[in-house]
């Protein structure tokens, strides 16, 4: 298997972990050779398969995996063993951690920490604002749009065929939950 991507001699220390930037070998899918791209700390968080991605001011580390063709980009962090796969985006500051899931055609972005839990089919999940939290094991999928302000969900599975689900409160996150 030809490798995608080499280090770079730029680096930075977070938390005692030497993060590795990385420069694109080949053409793929929006990646030129010769770009540079975000990131990680060693090859096993990037796959050399697919057209995955860690773009510019994004970082994968700590066990973190992306591979398939799933992108990490604007400013996003993925770690502590999240996977990430398939045509998965992660995009606009998003936080993907410890043991969470991320594939299939899902989008992930803005303001919103992921953690333990799955987010997965052609799923669209934005968090804006502080505080937007996913967590303890809820599942978002099929193609539900779960649109978060300031707010958390622990231990839901929402789903759902083009529903748009707009949750600015608890209020409104229960009734959201309770139509699907």
């Amino acid at each position: 298997m030809k490798k995608k991507y080499e280090f770079t001699e730029n680096t930075f220390n977070d938390a005692g972990f030497i993060m590795h930037q990385i420069r694109a070998l080949r053409d793929f899918d929006d990646v030129k050779a010769g770009d540079l791209g975000g990131f990680i700390l060693d090859e096993s968080n990037l796959s050399h398969k697919g057209n995955c991605w860690v773009y510019p001011g994004s970082f994968v580390g700590n066990q973190a995996r992306v591979t398939g063709n799933a992108k990490v980009k604007g400013n996003s962090v993925v770690r502590n063993s999240a996977r990430i796969y398939e045509n998965a985006v992660i995009d606009n500051g998003a936080d993907i951690y410890t043991v969470a899931k991320i594939h299939g055609n899902a989008y992930v972005g803005g303001q919103l920490e992921v953690n333990r839990s799955e987010i997965c089919g052609n799923a669209h999940v934005e968090g804006h604002g502080i505080g937007c939290h996913i967590s303890g094991q809820t599942v978002i999928r099929d193609n539900a749009h779960v649109y978060l302000e300031e707010m958390s969900i622990y231990g839901k599975i929402i789903r759902g065929n083009e529903k748009v689900v707009k949750i600015k409160s608890h209020k409104e996150t229960m009734e959201a939950i309770e139509k699907l």
